[in-house]
């Protein structure tokens, strides 16, 4: 990670999660809240590395199921350039955190589909 990336980092999360927590408000079906996870984790890393990144739900995806509720597979941990942010403790917790966020509105969407049924329709 770049020594302009670790001055930011703190810049970099508020910017983070201002846009994503608006896509996870937006988010009507669990489809929709996983790529919104890949697509948010991809423009952190992004920007951390200082280069455009294309993930997809193979590399790294949102999972309730699992302990932190996300998880990045091998080739991606073991790829030097990933491994060195991925390592960054600050950056896992800001992973952490954005994942447990997208599960909170994985709880919602499960407990008010409803909710999400109004919106299709309409």
């Amino acid at each position: 990670m770049s020594s302009r990336s670790n001055q930011n980092l703190h810049e970099v999360e508020k910017d983070f999660f201002s846009k994503f927590r608006n896509r996870v408000t937006n988010s009507e079906k669990l489809d929709d809240l996983r790529r919104c996870f890949t697509t948010s984790v991809a423009e952190l890393l992004g920007t951390l590395l200082e280069e455009d990144i294309s993930l997809n739900g193979d590399d790294v995806s949102f999972r309730p199921e699992e302990k932190d509720h996300y998880w990045v597979n091998d080739e991606i941990r073991s790829t030097p350039r990933f491994a060195e942010v991925l390592q960054n403790p600050e950056v896992r917790q800001i992973v952490k955190k954005a994942a447990q966020t997208a599960y909170h509105r994985y709880l919602h969407l499960k407990k008010h589909p409803e909710k999400t049924e109004l919106k299709i329709r309409n």
